[in-house]
């Protein structure tokens, strides 16, 4: 016979693994939802038509799990404006308008831009020309 004292049924190693999994999961959330709010209350203002941007990460993961390699992946460079300035003046004073705003998805060209790191995120900085595009919803 089995001592019951070491004895652990199925139903109480799935809590346990449950449990482990959920606890784990929570932190990954938590620490994605800080790094959100990091992003969203950045205090850098970029001077004229300069745009700040957060990039995107390329997911080189299908659903099922499986890994793609970095050669089979086309890339499209893409990121979040997450601040803009108030646009470049022209010969005659009048300040233009920049085409983005704060939240768009913009397409970015593959080089250039100015790396800026602020608490640990790095984000690009490029005038509003570089963009390539606007990614409409």
């Amino acid at each position: 016979m089995i001592p019951i004292k070491n004895f652990l049924t199925s139903t109480q190693t799935v809590k346990t693994t449950t449990q482990i999994f959920q606890n784990f999961f929570s932190s990954q959330i938590k620490s994605k939802e800080n790094s959100k709010k990091q992003n969203e209350d950045i205090p850098i203002k970029p001077y004229f038509d300069k745009v700040l941007i957060l990039k995107e990460q390329t997911i080189n993961k299908t659903d099922s799990g499986i890994y793609i390699p970095d050669s089979i992946i086309k890339k499209v460079d893409r990121g979040k404006v997450v601040a803009v300035g108030e646009g470049r003046v022209n010969s005659k004073g009048i300040r233009g308008t920049l085409s983005v705003k704060k939240g768009d998805i913009v397409m970015l060209p593959h080089y250039g831009g100015d790396s800026i790191i602020y608490k640990g995120i790095e984000y690009l900085l490029f005038p509003e020309t570089d963009l390539l595009g606007i990614f409409e919803k």
